[in-house]
């Protein structure tokens, strides 16, 4: 009886088993059960990649000789109704037109909408998509510099005049616009053709070559993106935030200050909730739900000390922290299920305010060793973190 009960459980297990594996390949499932299938990709990468698909989606739109050949007559015919919106708000507004504003409204509208197992939502023929029209897009992604050239066309810095010349854009950035086309396969739960994946592979890690060549040929910064926050700039910046008397300087300094010492992203302390803190021994002790390199949580319950900072009370943590708790009690109630930071874009708002500062102390800034212009959200992570890696006494530090 045992052993016949056993086989029975067995069988039941491998017909339940594939009972949902056909459920997972056919149409029809449930609104909740898409949803957690669809949740391999963070809200802020979503976000990036549709933004990056608008704009393709726009220059494909604009080339009249593909256009008809990627995108479905009902969709095409949205996006013309759009831009002649857009036109006619053009002659109140010449900016209009060039923002684009309801055709990129469209766009998004129906990239929200696109249902994985049901094609007639998906606005764009795969079919027709290929390496050619790919790497057109790609190479038309291009910025414009400055830069001095002599008589036979070559930069010359010490004799050539100054001109304007069209150059690759970062290689992030065409890291990002391969991403971006991938999401739109994965959305419309489409297979990319093998020879095509190859083909974009190999193009990309040639235009990474052609950027570091390009780079290096006319002189341009060689680091993307902004660079890191030394040590002094943000003394500098916890100098102002401590020294106001606005609710606004007060939340920014806790942000700041928690930014740095936990080396973490913005996006990480935006989400901070008053449940993922405690007091431990001589210390604050932070949690992450979710990071960037643990969007399973498998990491919750890793650790993050925070220490105080008595010589330099502008720079202290738990002082900025105590503060800005002290101003807002409230978020101390519901057993701690608020957030640290209650309310919808938090992030902005702290940026806002570093951005003023940046421009308000400026000539301060410039004077520490540093163009305020190349400071940025991810600024704070990268300064604290290569603090710590180059404050050392044996050559040679991490960060070099």
């Amino acid at each position: 009886f045992i052993l016949y009960s056993f086989i029975l459980s067995e069988e039941f297990e491998t017909v339940t088993k594939n009972s949902n594996m056909s459920s997972s390949t056919t149409p029809g499932l449930s609104r909740e059960v898409r949803s957690i299938m669809d949740n391999v990709v963070s809200d802020s990468s979503v976000k990036a990649y549709t933004n990056s698909i608008v704009t393709f989606f726009i220059w494909v739109f604009e080339d009249g000789s593909i256009n008809h050949t990627l995108f479905k007559d009902w969709f095409l015919q949205d996006l013309t109704d759009a831009n002649e919106m857009d036109l006619l708000s053009s002659l109140s507004s010449p900016r209009q037109r060039k923002s684009k504003k309801h055709l990129r409204k469209a766009i998004k509208t129906v990239l929200s909408s696109i249902i994985h197992d049901n094609k007639d939502t998906h606005p764009f023929l795969f079919d027709s998509f290929n390496f050619h029209i790919f790497s057109c897009y790609l190479t038309s992604r291009k910025k414009e510099i400055k830069v001095k050239k002599n008589a036979d066309g070559e930069i010359d810095d010490q004799n050539g005049e100054e001109q304007t010349m069209e150059v690759y854009l970062g290689k992030s950035t065409y890291d990002g616009i391969r991403s971006s086309i991938m999401h739109l396969y994965r959305i419309c739960d489409t297979e990319m053709d093998e020879t095509l994946a190859k083909c974009i592979t190999q193009y990309i890690a040639g235009m990474k070559r052609t950027v570091a060549k390009e780079k290096k040929d006319t002189g341009q910064k060689l680091s993307e993106g902004k660079r890191n926050m030394p040590l002094n700039v943000y003394e500098k910046l916890c100098e102002v935030l401590m020294s106001g008397d606005s609710d606004e300087y007060t939340f920014a300094h806790a942000f700041l200050t928690i930014e740095w010492n936990l080396m973490a992203r913005s996006d990480n302390v935006v989400h901070l909730s008053v449940e993922h803190i405690e007091w431990c021994g001589d210390c604050l002790i932070f949690y992450f739900a979710t990071t960037k390199t643990d969007q399973k949580g498998e990491k919750q319950r890793l650790p993050w000390h925070v220490y105080s900072n008595p010589l330099k009370p502008h720079i202290c943590p738990i002082l900025a922290f105590s503060k800005y708790v002290l101003s807002h009690p409230g978020i101390l109630q519901d057993n701690g299920r608020n957030k640290l930071f209650p309310g919808e874009n938090q992030y902005h708002r702290f940026l806002k305010i570093f951005y003023s500062i940046l421009e308000k102390h400026s000539t301060e800034i410039l004077a520490l060793g540093v163009d305020p212009d190349d400071l940025g959200a991810h600024s704070t992570r990268k300064g604290s973190a290569t603090l710590v890696a180059s404050g050392c006494i044996v050559a040679p530090p991490h960060s070099s």
